[in-house]
């Protein structure tokens, strides 16, 4: 079954110069997204979160809460609820 970080990466290697997230003048293709969330998980693996472990994501509406949010999914963390 596909995840929604698995489709990221998907979404990353099929059409990566594609815009993926837009505020104003702001533009994060796919691949920008991809390797931002990346980078994102690799922060939250070294700082001890682990898969299963959950994760609070607190913002407004900004580009960078998707790249929070996937990027704590690549590294297997799941949503609180």
């Amino acid at each position: 079954m596909a995840s929604l970080a698995s489709n990221l990466v998907r979404t990353a290697l099929i059409a990566g110069d594609r815009p993926a997230l837009r505020l104003d003048d702001q533009v994060l293709t796919y691949r920008e997204f991809h390797l931002r969330a990346a980078a994102v998980a690799g922060d939250l693996n070294a700082r001890g979160i682990r898969p299963g472990d959950r994760v609070a994501i607190s913002l407004p509406n900004l580009p960078v809460f998707p790249v929070l949010f996937y990027g704590a999914l690549l590294a297997g963390a799941s949503s609180c609820r």
